[in-house]
């Protein structure tokens, strides 16, 4: 898949990290998968992604069992974790790109008319030898919306490190405007620090997620097919590998 990044940082061993890490293991899976073979999307992704991990955990037991059926392709099993958590990675960075058009562009209204105060302030403070030059020339290099976060929070640090008159009601800047540059840095990165693929289109996201589930529900037929085999006699096919879909009486 040519325009989904796969590359990414998060801290070890936490959800997203997993689910992202899922993402990335499923690439030659989607890359091959033909989306016109995928159903239109119609799961609800936190609630298939939970359903799919019961089934995981609760087939754990019978793997020899699965295994051991010759028409069975152990990789609808082995990879159906996986499958899960890259649905879950894929609609959390929907859900952040809502989350982004709704907020994002009220912050960057303020936010860069503020950096742009506080880097002139910072800037007449270099003549004076109170602040490095080199600190103002980095900050003038960021143009984007995770650079104006990193700026605003930069330039706040920078300047309430500084003398309390260097920020009284006479300066040019006041402690209350870069206090508030510091709130704004923290906003944004909250709107965009956590994911992935924040600079790849929605339609991009959405073809992805649609896809993810196709193959996700390919495998829940066949695991619910080899299951229903295996445990005939049991009858418990459907509570081994429940549905993805939300029942009908929860749906609202």
């Amino acid at each position: 898949m040519e325009d989904v990044p796969n590359a990414g940082t998060a801290r070890p061993g936490s959800e997203p990290a997993e689910d992202h890490a899922a993402f990335v293991r499923t690439e030659p899976r989607r890359r091959a998968f033909d989306l016109a073979l995928a159903p239109r999307y119609s799961l609800e992704a936190y609630h298939a992604t939970g359903q799919a991990l019961k089934t995981v955990a609760r087939l754990a037991p019978l793997r020899t069992f699965i295994a051991a059926q010759p028409l069975f392709d152990l990789a609808h099993l082995e990879g159906y974790e996986d499958l899960a958590r890259a649905l879950r990675c894929v609609q959390a960075e929907l859900d952040l790109h809502t989350r982004r058009r709704s907020e994002i562009p009220e912050l960057v209204g303020e936010g860069f008319p503020l950096r742009g105060m506080l880097l002139a302030y910072a800037q007449v403070l270099t003549y004076k030898g109170t602040v490095a030059p080199e600190v103002v020339a980095r900050i003038r290099e960021g143009s984007g919306t995770r650079d104006l976060g990193r700026d605003l929070h930069t330039l706040a640090t920078l300047l309430l490190q500084l003398p309390p008159r260097y920020l009284d009601d006479d300066a040019p800047v006041t402690r209350a405007e870069v206090e508030r540059a510091a709130e704004l840095a923290n906003r944004i990165f909250q709107q965009v620090g956590g994911g992935w693929m924040l600079d790849v289109p929605r339609e991009a996201l959405l073809r992805e997620r649609r896809k993810v589930a196709g193959l996700l529900l390919r495998s829940q037929a066949q695991l619910r097919r080899v299951v229903s085999y295996i445990r005939f006699d049991e009858g418990d096919a459907a509570e081994l590998v429940p549905s993805l879909y939300v029942p009908r009486d929860r749906r609202r």
